[in-house]
């Protein structure tokens, strides 16, 4: 899937196609990864920023992690849609039935780019819809209602990665 690549041209011209910018792009985009660890914890332990620092501390600093971020690889910009589309389902877990229609578009348009990026970060969908599922079910809420919705979460991020699927078909 080209989605990361396609991220990676501006940093391509502007150095000359320098390997080593190339990679520093990596790990910048790796840091969103570190960043969707620390915001996670956070949700889950509101007011615990040490626990929230060490934990993406950990995440961060692992040897063959930071090896990976290095690389010139989409796994990078994969990993850091996993990971936000992880603390956006667990903001949605918490907040439930209040959980603002944009922020649901918004993980819908993560778990599209996660499509879009790489075929482990598929994982996103079912992790998402899941969470939508849990957020809308309730005891007053009816489960085709909850089902509803997380089968129009589904399509609007099948939408979005629908042209590369096309392509790869083709």
């Amino acid at each position: 899937p080209p989605l990361f690549y396609a991220l990676s041209v501006p940093v391509y011209a502007l150095t000359g196609g320098s390997l080593t910018a190339l990679r520093i792009w990596s790990l910048v985009i790796g840091g969103i990864g570190v960043f969707a660890c620390y915001a996670t914890v956070l949700t889950i332990f509101p007011g615990r920023h040490s626990l929230a620092g060490a934990a993406a501390a950990v995440f961060a600093l692992l040897p063959q992690h930071l090896h990976i971020m290095a690389g010139f690889n989409n796994d990078s910009l994969s990993e850091a849609l996993l990971g936000l589309t992880i603390w956006q389902s667990v903001r949605l877990l918490r907040a439930g039935q209040d959980f603002p229609n944009i922020e649901k578009g918004l993980l819908a348009l993560t778990v599209g780019l996660a499509l879009f990026t790489k075929a482990q970060a598929y994982l996103s969908l079912p992790i998402a819809g899941l969470a939508l599922l849990g957020a809308a079910w309730d005891a007053d809420a009816r489960w085709r209602k909850a089902f509803t919705r997380t089968l129009q979460f589904g399509a609007i991020a099948i939408v979005i990665a629908l042209p590369l699927w096309v392509r790869n078909l083709t």
